[in-house]
C-alpha cells in the first residue's frame, strides 16, 4: 500500500512539474523543453505532457523541423494501428532504424545537456 501511494505522489508531482514548466511566463517554448529535460527526474512523462501544453499554447511553429524526423513512417505505423494491419516493414529494417534513431537522439540530448 505504501508503494503505491508513492508511485501515485510522483506521477503527480510530475505532472504538476510539467504543468508549472508549460504555464512558465517564458515566450520561447523551445527553451522551455530543453529545460524540463536538464532537470532530469521523469523527463519522458514530464517533457511529453509538457510538449503537449506548449503545443497548445504555442502551436507548432516552434518546434525545429529536424526534429520532425520520419514523419512519413510513423504516420505509415499510426495507421496501421488503428486499421489493424501490419507494416510491410521488416524487422530488421525497423531495428536498424531505430538504433540509428535512437544514436541521433542521444546526440541531441547531450547537446541539449551542453
Amino acid at each position: 500500500m505504501i508503494h503505491s501511494s508513492f508511485v501515485l505522489q510522483r506521477k503527480t508531482c510530475s505532472r504538476l512539474h510539467a504543468l508549472a514548466m508549460a504555464l512558465f511566463p517564458q515566450d520561447d517554448p523551445e527553451f522551455l523543453l530543453a529545460e524540463i529535460i536538464r532537470q532530469g527526474y521523469d523527463t519522458d512523462t514530464v517533457a511529453a505532457i509538457c510538449g503537449g501544453i506548449l503545443g497548445a499554447r504555442f502551436g507548432t511553429n516552434w518546434i525545429p523541423l529536424e526534429r520532425l524526423q520520419e514523419r512519413e513512417r510513423l504516420e505509415n505505423y499510426a495507421a496501421a494501428l488503428v486499421d489493424f494491419y501490419v507494416p510491410v516493414e521488416h524487422i530488421e529494417t525497423f531495428l536498424a532504424r531505430e538504433a540509428e534513431l535512437s544514436q541521433q537522439e542521444a546526440n541531441y540530448q547531450k547537446k541539449v545537456m551542453a
